[in-house]
């Protein structure tokens, strides 16, 4: 499974991925003619502050109409088998397929170095990988593909990690 996901993903790997920090151990000094150990520092990548998770770095809108369904950090939205779903914001789709059984007919657009948004259950897909797209462009069709009823599973992620949409999507 791991071999087709990373097949699959080569740019989205990133939503795969647990935020595990990387850990090197780098010499600090090295000492001659005495037998005293090397000091080593470690380093760690910094995680990133949450000013940068600031609403305002993106502007989003919401992806359907439908009943909104809040979830732990994502969206679900009930509608209508056939309804059309929207960009929430303008980038290029780097996937748009159902290799992720969990999330049926799936569209992943990342809308710069930061955030990507994920479009899941579909019914038919509109767009293809490496699209750009505008905000507001239709990027697929509602379905349950993968899901026990119509609906839209949304969530925004942040350098990978889910983030509750309601903070980036406009008031309703």
């Amino acid at each position: 499974m791991a071999k087709i996901l990373v097949k699959i993903l080569p740019s989205v790997i990133v939503i795969l991925s647990l935020g595990l920090a990387a850990c090197d151990s780098v010499p600090l000094s090295k000492t001659q003619g005495n037998k005293q150990p090397r000091k080593t520092v470690k380093t760690v990548k910094a995680k990133p502050s949450k000013s940068l998770r600031d609403p305002s770095r993106i502007s989003l809108q919401w992806p359907a109409d439908g009943l909104i369904l809040p979830q732990h950090k994502s969206v679900d939205i009930a509608g209508r088998s056939g309804t059309p779903i929207k960009a929430a914001g303008a980038g290029t789709v780097v996937y748009s397929g159902s290799g992720l059984k969990q999330y049926g007919n799936l569209v992943i657009i990342k809308h710069n170095e930061d955030f990507l948004t994920v479009y899941a259950h579909n019914r038919e897909l509109v767009v293809k990988e490496g699209e750009r797209v505008t905000k507001g462009q239709v990027v697929a069709l509602m379905g349950k593909s993968g899901a026990e009823r119509v609906k839209l599973h949304f969530e925004v992620r942040f350098k990978g990690k889910p983030q509750d949409p309601l903070k980036y999507l406009p008031k309703i």
